[in-house]
C-alpha cells in the first residue's frame, strides 16, 4: 500500500514538473490533502474543518507517509477552507483527496445539499471523492483515528469501501457527483456508508456500520449492516458476501454460500390506485464452507440449500421493506424514481403524495439462487 502511494504521488508531481506551466508548483511548495471532516460549532454556528494531510518532505522511504491534522473553522465552508489554508505555508492539494466525513449532527439537523453543492463546485476537488456519515460524536473523531493498513485514514476508508462490494456487501459507495445527481433526479433516494469506531489491538480504527439512509438531504435512520445487504439486493448493487443457512435441526448455520455474482430487477404496475413493484433476484453461489459436512453434500441437500436461500432472501427483502413502510416512512429504495423513470406522466400525477402511496405498495419478490461449484458434491 506505501508503494502504491508513493508511487501515485510520485507520477502525480512527476506530471506537474513536466507541464512547464506558469502556475507550476513545486514539491517543497505542496501539502496533499487526503480527507476532510465537516462538523459545525452548535454555538457559535460556525463551520470546524479538520483537513488530513500527507507531507511530502515529512515523509521518507524508510519510515513511509506521514499524515497530521490541519483544522480551520469559518462562517462557511469554503470561507474555512481559505482559512485553512492561512495555518500552512505551503499550498493545500486537493485533487487526490479521497474521503469527506460529515458529521451526524449535520447531516440530520441541516442536511447536506448545501455541503455538496459548495464541493461540487470546487475545480480542485474530484467528482468521485468518497462521501461518508460519521455515526460518532464528530466527524474529526473518524479521521483522527488509526488505520489498520494505512497511515492515511482516509485512504484506509476508501478502501475498505472499495472492498466491501466483493467481500460483504454491505454498504453502497456514494460519490460527490452522484449526490450531486441524485439530490435532483425525481423519486430517487440519496444512502451514503456510515462508520463509527471500534478497537482493535488497543488501537482505536474505523469500522463500516452499514448505510445512512437520506429523505431529501437529511438523514434520517440508519440501516445496520445485515438490513443493508438485502438493500443491496433491492438496488442490485450485490456483488459479494455470504448467505449462512442451516440445513439440519441444530438451528445453527451449518452450510455457507458464497455470492458470485447476482441479477436484480425491477418492474412495477399501477391499478385501481395502487403501486405493485416486483422484484426478482437470480444469485450464483458457491458453497464456500460447510465444516466437516462438505465430502457428504449430495444433490437433495444443495437442492435444500438453494431453497433455504431463496425463501431467506426474499423474506429479508420483504421485512426490509415493511420496514421502510411502517417504521422509516420513507421510499429508501427510489421506487419513485423508477415509476418516474417509465412513466413520466404518472410520477407527475403521484409526486405530491408518494409517501402516502408509497405505505400502500404492493410487493412481489422472487428469488433464483445457483449453486455452481457442484464438483464438491456427491
Amino acid at each position: 500500500m506505501y508503494n502504491k502511494i508513493k508511487w501515485t504521488i510520485m507520477t502525480l508531481l512527476l506530471g506537474l514538473s513536466l507541464t512547464g506551466c506558469w502556475d507550476y508548483i513545486g514539491i517543497d511548495e505542496m501539502t496533499i490533502v487526503t480527507g476532510i471532516a465537516i462538523d459545525k460549532n452548535q454555538q457559535t454556528q460556525n463551520y470546524e474543518l479538520t483537513f488530513e494531510t500527507i507531507s511530502l518532505m515529512e515523509s521518507t522511504k524508510e519510515e513511509g507517509f506521514k499524515t497530521k491534522l490541519i483544522e480551520a473553522t469559518g462562517k462557511n465552508l469554503l470561507d474555512t477552507i481559505r482559512n485553512a489554508k492561512k495555518r500552512v505555508v505551503d499550498k493545500l492539494y486537493f485533487s487526490d483527496m479521497k474521503t469527506i466525513v460529515i458529521s451526524n449532527e449535520i447531516a440530520k439537523t441541516e442536511g447536506i445539499g448545501a455541503i455538496i453543492n459548495a464541493l461540487i463546485g470546487d475545480a480542485e476537488i474530484r467528482e468521485k471523492t468518497n462521501i461518508i456519515i460519521s455515526q460518532e460524536e464528530t466527524a474529526k473523531q473518524i479521521l483522527n483515528a488509526k488505520g489498520i493498513d494505512n497511515p492515511s485514514t482516509a485512504y484506509e476508508v476508501r478502501k475498505i469501501i472499495d472492498n466491501d462490494n466483493d467481500v460483504t456487501s454491505s454498504t453502497k459507495p456514494l460519490f460527490l457527483y452522484e449526490a450531486f445527481n441524485t439530490l435532483r433526479e425525481p423519486g430517487a433516494s440519496l444512502v451514503a456508508p456510515a462508520f463509527h469506531l471500534v478497537k482493535n489491538d488497543d488501537i482505536i480504527t474505523p469500522e463500516l456500520n452499514g448505510i445512512g439512509v437520506f429523505k431529501d438531504d437529511k438523514l434520517i435512520y440508519y440501516i445496520d449492516s445485515i438490513d443493508s445487504k438485502y438493500f443491496l439486493f433491492i438496488a442490485d448493487k450485490v456483488n459479494g458476501g455470504v448467505i449462512s443457512l442451516s440445513t439440519d435441526n441444530s438451528g445453527k448455520d451449518n452450510i455457507a454460500l458464497k455470492i458470485s455474482e447476482n441479477r436484480t430487477s425491477k418492474k412495477y404496475s399501477y391499478n385501481n390506485n395502487k403501486i405493485k413493484i416486483e422484484i426478482t433476484t437470480i444469485t450464483k453461489v458457491d458453497l464456500h464452507d460447510a465444516s466437516d459436512r462438505l465430502k457428504a453434500v449430495g444433490k437433495k441437500e444443495i437442492d435444500e440449500a438453494e431453497k433455504k436461500a431463496e425463501s431467506l432472501i426474499v423474506k429479508n427483502i420483504k421485512q426490509l421493506v415493511a420496514k421502510a413502510q411502517k417504521e422509516i416512512n420513507t421510499d429508501i429504495f427510489g421506487f419513485g424514481n423508477l415509476v418516474y423513470r417509465h412513466d413520466p406522466l404518472l410520477w407527475k400525477k403521484l409526486k405530491n403524495n408518494w409517501d402516502e402511496v408509497f405505505m400502500e405498495i404492493e410487493l412481489d419478490v422472487t428469488s433464483k439462487v445457483k449453486v455452481m461449484n457442484t464438483g464438491f458434491t456427491k
